[in-house]
């Protein structure tokens, strides 16, 4: 139990260093998630950064699994037919729109993370 929290923080953590002032997103639509993926999936494949693309793909993996749950459907197609018809200004916009909600996500990860991590030294030894 205590490596899974460990764990639990050390993932919560790697987000952390986008942390700063932002929306919360628990109100977005699945439109707005599906758009947030794409946003993310544009940023991953302009990016020759490492770290970028790792911490983008987790949030990519956020977006679509908000987008999944909320529709129940799989993201695939409606992922294709959106991406055919987004613009440039459209995607310049999602750009401070989704970071906001990346850094959200990335600040609740880092307050659970630290949660975790002062409960995994307080858990005695297996």
């Amino acid at each position: 139990m205590m490596m899974i929290r460990l764990a639990l923080a050390a993932a919560a953590l790697t987000l952390t260093p986008v942390a700063a002032s932002a929306a919360q997103s628990d109100s977005a639509t699945p439109a707005q998630n599906l758009d947030c993926a794409i946003w993310a999936s544009v940023v991953i494949g302009n990016s020759d950064d490492e770290a970028v693309t790792s911490g983008l793909g987790m949030i990519l993996g956020y977006f679509i699994g908000l987008y999944e749950a909320a529709t129940g459907n799989d993201i695939d197609e409606a992922m294709v037919a959106r991406a055919s018809v987004i613009t440039d200004p459209e995607l310049e916009t999602l750009d401070t729109t989704c970071s906001a909600r990346m850094v959200a996500y990335g600040e609740r990860l880092g307050a659970l993370g630290s949660r975790m991590q002062a409960m995994g030294s307080e858990a005695p030894a297996n």
